[in-house]
């Protein structure tokens, strides 16, 4: 009896991740984006990019003059030098 139960239990488990998968991938197909919002570039960070690639200021005081962590402006950083 208890096999029976953890069998049923298994397949309905089967189940909801089918209908979950299905779900995202009719959201993702609607144009819904998942996940955090990305963070827009303040007007300033072109000013505050070159005085960091001009070594007068540091990452961490680019970030704070920008308003975002450290991390969030080396990925600036390297998307800009990825479009270049």
């Amino acid at each position: 009896m208890l096999q029976l139960l953890s069998y049923m239990a298994q397949v309905e488990r089967d189940n909801i991740r089918q209908r979950q998968a299905e779900g995202i991938a009719a959201a993702q197909a609607r144009g819904v984006r998942f996940g955090r919002p990305r963070i827009e570039r303040p007007d300033e960070f072109a000013l505050v990019q070159d005085l960091f690639e001009r070594d007068e200021i540091t990452v961490a005081e680019a970030a704070k003059r920008c308003g975002v962590s450290r991390s969030t402006f080396r990925r600036w950083l390297a998307e800009c030098k990825a479009r270049a």
